[in-house]
């Protein structure tokens, strides 16, 4: 259990937003059917990703959509890392990263961020090297 958080505090690991949703969200809720909310919805999402390529000028096999950035993880880990793969983490980071490596019994090589928390590219493509 967390404790509660202090008053106006903003909670960044729970996927929360301090804001309202858009009116165009609000409006869109409205509308969803009975039947829409009983089914699920296509997990290929073919209109999105049709709508996607055809905004961005690419091919609808280019595209690609999840349920969310933890599925995203995991596929691209899948695809790209494989079992006993090596895979390099900015470190502190979002901690899904590692654990999903582990679960593919990838390497985590930890890559320090500067000191403001950016990403530094170089030091990146380097923990890649072999030496």
């Amino acid at each position: 259990m967390q404790p509660l958080p202090e008053a106006g505090a903003i909670r960044l690991n729970l996927n929360e937003s301090p804001h309202p949703p858009s009116p165009q969200v609000l409006k869109a809720l409205r509308e969803i059917t009975e039947e829409q909310l009983r089914r699920y919805p296509d997990s290929r999402c073919e209109e999105l990703r049709a709508e996607l390529a055809a905004q961005y000028g690419v091919k609808v096999e280019q595209t690609f959509c999840s349920n969310g950035s933890s599925e995203l993880i995991s596929l691209l880990m899948k695809v790209f890392v494989g079992p006993e793969g090596k895979v390099a983490i900015p470190a502190p980071s979002f901690p899904l990263y590692h654990s999903v490596a582990a679960g593919y019994q990838a390497t985590c090589i930890k890559v320090a961020t500067r000191d403001d928390f950016s990403i530094d590219g170089e030091a990146l493509r380097k923990s890649g090297r072999k030496p």
